[in-house]
């Protein structure tokens, strides 16, 4: 089935607890990437035939988004806070909403690394937010589907 990027959400954890979340959508947020990848590591040998060989490694993750500048909103300051405050956030992204069946995506506890305003003339203010999973490791990342 086709998914449509409007229909994506990030959810924001609002329990106190990892365990029992409380799953809230962050309304504000515009356009977001969630980049997957992996570092890699060269496994060439003499064997290869002449061919350069990888193998990946650790995986990483970046979150980036837009999201529209409201100090009211209770989303909005709790990852203000968060960056602030060098304090972790437990969001989960995923393709549907947190309580849609066979949703999926990545959750983890993600630090939040850049909180840039922007300002454009013709534009209400919004921030360019830069998320990379915080180290946890009672709760590492994982890739989550909404049963």
């Amino acid at each position: 089935m086709t998914r449509l990027a409007l229909d994506c959400v990030i959810s924001r954890n609002t329990a106190q607890t990892y365990a029992a979340p409380t799953w809230n959508a962050l309304e504000l947020v515009k356009d977001a990437t969630l980049n997957l990848s992996k570092a890699e590591t060269d496994v060439t040998t003499r064997g290869s035939g002449g061919w350069a060989q990888t193998r990946g490694t650790i995986k990483e993750a970046e979150l980036s988004f837009e999201m529209a500048a409201d100090n009211t909103n209770a989303d909005f300051t709790a990852l203000r806070d968060a960056w602030l405050n060098g304090t972790q956030i437990d969001l989960a992204v995923l393709d549907g909403a947190a309580n849609a069946s066979g949703a999926q995506g990545l959750r983890a506890l993600w630090e939040i690394i850049g909180f840039t305003r922007n300002e454009n003339l013709r534009e209400a203010v919004t921030y360019s937010i830069t998320a990379k999973p915080g180290f946890n490791v009672t709760n590492p990342p994982v890739w989550m589907t909404v049963t």
